[in-house]
């Protein structure tokens, strides 16, 4: 918006300004009439060509940001399913070493009541659970 105010200053203040100086300058009436027509085909030209150059300039930049956004999110996608499958692969690990743990822990425990049963068996005095406490110590 304010480029399009800043074109329209520079235009008017170019009419007004050549107008200025063919009415201010010492010419003929037919010499002062086919100056300000040159005067005013040469600013209607130099505008075109201006807005012109801009609509081409805004095109470029609107398809650069147009390509500049598809790679962004091309990039954003990749990244973002490469993270999950990261995670999956680590949650998958963290998974399988915590069930070994657990299972390991499992069989300790079960070693160590069948051990306490038995010593009970055999001693017969000592508790079951006592033995187990020792055993674990």
């Amino acid at each position: 918006m304010k480029m399009a105010g800043t074109w329209k200053g520079v235009f008017v203040g170019g009419v007004v300004g050549a107008a200025a100086a063919l009415l201010l300058a010492p010419q003929s009436g037919r010499k002062l009439r086919d100056s300000m027509k040159r005067s005013a085909h040469g600013m209607y030209d130099k505008t075109a060509e201006v807005t012109q150059s801009v609509r081409d300039k805004t095109a470029e930049l609107a398809k650069d940001i147009r390509d500049k956004t598809v790679e962004l999110k091309n990039n954003v996608q990749e990244k973002t399913v490469e993270l999950a499958h990261d995670t999956a692969d680590k949650t998958s690990e963290a998974v399988k070493a915590v069930g070994d743990k657990v299972g390991s822990i499992s069989d300790k425990t079960k070693d160590m009541a069948a051990s306490a049963m038995n010593s009970k068996s055999k001693d017969g005095d000592e508790d079951a659970s006592d033995k187990a406490k020792t055993t674990a110590h």
